[in-house]
């Protein structure tokens, strides 16, 4: 059996009275429930990487713990560069241990307490 369509209106039942109701404003109560949402609209590219709100969520709880100086140096593109280019290194097996780098350290300056710099430590052990 069908269902009867409804008229939309914009007027009251009868069994409702206007003096009821009081003075209505629109959207009273619309900033107290934007305080208590949060709401963030993600960048398309950024939606992509996630499928839902969990792994959205999970991923920045991860970030918790994190200092905010370090998070923008972590994104920085040079950062970045030296990260890959470190653990280039580590997949080709060039690890060197704290005690390793500690002694080239100290045995390879140039002059007093200045260590030098990475490609010249590098020719200096060759």
């Amino acid at each position: 059996m069908k269902k009867a369509r409804r008229r939309a209106g914009d007027e009251l039942r009868s069994e409702y009275k206007r003096s009821d109701f009081g003075a209505l404003v629109r959207g009273k109560y619309a900033e107290r429930l934007r305080e208590k949402l949060n709401v963030v609209v993600l960048d398309p590219r950024v939606a992509k990487l996630f499928p839902n709100a969990a792994s959205v969520n999970s991923a920045l709880l991860s970030l918790q713990g994190t200092e905010r100086e370090s998070l923008p140096l972590s994104l920085n593109p040079a950062f970045v560069k030296i990260i890959r280019r470190a653990r280039a290194e580590v997949k080709r097996g060039e690890v060197y241990s704290l005690k390793q780098i500690k002694q080239e350290m100290l045995a390879v300056t140039d002059g007093p307490n200045k260590p030098l710099h990475r490609s010249a430590r590098k020719a200096a052990r060759r």
